[in-house]
């Protein structure tokens, strides 16, 4: 589901989703723990697949836990786009920063 949602692939998205596929299944070991379906779709740009995803009751404040991102990380920190931005603060999405004690990799920038 998540490398589908970070690739653009809503039919596919859609299509786990329809067949109990977990919105917010993500790994919870590695690199990329945490980095679920709405981290990979809000990273890309995939707008149609974040509104999926958020009306099928994705956790718009996921963190992830992986080395990848070099601290934690929400599907807002990722977000490619302004829009996909506001879609998430609309569900109450906000930065790492503000759900944890430590600094984030994206608030360095």
């Amino acid at each position: 589901l998540t490398y589908a949602a970070k690739d653009g692939q809503f039919e596919m998205v859609e299509l786990f989703l329809n067949n109990g596929a977990k919105v917010n299944a993500a790994p919870t070991d590695g690199m990329f723990s945490g980095y679920s379906p709405l981290h990979g779709a809000s990273q890309s740009g995939h707008e149609n697949i974040v509104t999926l995803l958020l009306k099928r009751q994705a956790n718009a404040n996921a963190l992830t836990g992986g080395s990848y991102f070099d601290g934690v990380v929400t599907p807002l920190d990722l977000a490619a786009e302004s829009r996909i931005r506001e879609l998430l603060r609309q569900r109450g999405g906000k930065p790492a920063s503000e759900l944890t004690d430590g600094v984030n990799a994206c608030s360095l920038k």
